[in-house]
């Protein structure tokens, strides 16, 4: 089980470690840039994350912590050869055209990683 707070710390780093530092596109890099810094800043950004109904469904809640592991475990099922499609919509001025970050099972490896890592006191 882990809190709200591990879980946006979890995917600050997974954005910050791994995903950013692999997209070779400059615009989506920033785009994903702005996005860990609105992680960083707005913690209350993971709640529209936990709070649709379909995640909701698969982490579930239970005095203010969340089991990741039936989510986990789903996603990394559906992905086992296959990719998961982030669309990260046009932007004017930044990103003239679509683009799509394919999320793997192995990402989702690491980012369960991230979020199930404790703080050093």
């Amino acid at each position: 089980m882990v809190t709200k707070k591990e879980i946006n710390d979890g995917l600050y780093k997974f954005l910050e470690n791994d995903l950013i530092p692999n997209i070779e596109d400059k615009q989506v890099k920033f785009i994903l840039s702005m996005v860990k810094t609105g992680i960083k800043h707005n913690s209350d950004m993971i709640d529209d994350f936990l709070n649709n109904s379909m995640v909701a469904t698969m982490i579930t809640e239970s005095n203010g912590e969340y089991n990741i592991n039936k989510f986990a475990n789903c996603m990394k099922t559906i992905l086992e050869d296959s990719y998961y499609p982030i669309e990260i919509p046009k932007v004017p001025l930044l990103s003239p055209e679509e683009k799509c970050i394919k999320i793997t099972a192995n990402d989702i490896d690491s980012l369960v990683n991230y979020i199930n890592q404790k703080p050093i006191i």
